[in-house]
């Protein structure tokens, strides 16, 4: 069962201890978009911005055609990655937007899962 709280501390830990991939799990993603999540976040730690939210951007199209209760953190996951990249090419505003994102998809999560 999803708690909103552990989703929402999840979306703040990645927000605030942000390491790639590292922070994720594989289980958490469709097998195409955890190997597109990695690359991002491999770019991402080379400061390839730009390449980051391109990949980023692929996994959430993929998440997003199987949109389900399962995939939710992956779509968290993805939005706080381009959160990251645009506060890296200090783009402030956007980076709060996809950040604001995510924690909306947490809330939706918590929604479908019937708890909060």
């Amino acid at each position: 069962d999803l708690d909103c709280r552990k989703f929402i501390s999840s979306v703040v830990h990645a927000e605030t201890c942000y390491s790639g991939y590292e922070a994720y799990s594989e289980e958490d993603f469709s097998s195409d978009a955890w190997e597109l999540f990695t690359i991002a976040a491999e770019a991402h730690k080379l400061s390839h911005y730009h390449d980051a939210i391109e990949y980023y951007r692929e996994v959430i199209e993929i998440e997003r055609s199987i949109y389900n209760k399962e995939n939710q953190f992956s779509l968290c996951a993805a939005f706080v990655g381009i959160g990251h990249a645009y506060r890296g090419l200090q783009e402030f505003d956007r980076a709060k937007n996809y950040f604001q994102e995510a924690v909306r998809i947490g809330e939706r999560a918590v929604t479908m899962e019937g708890g909060g």
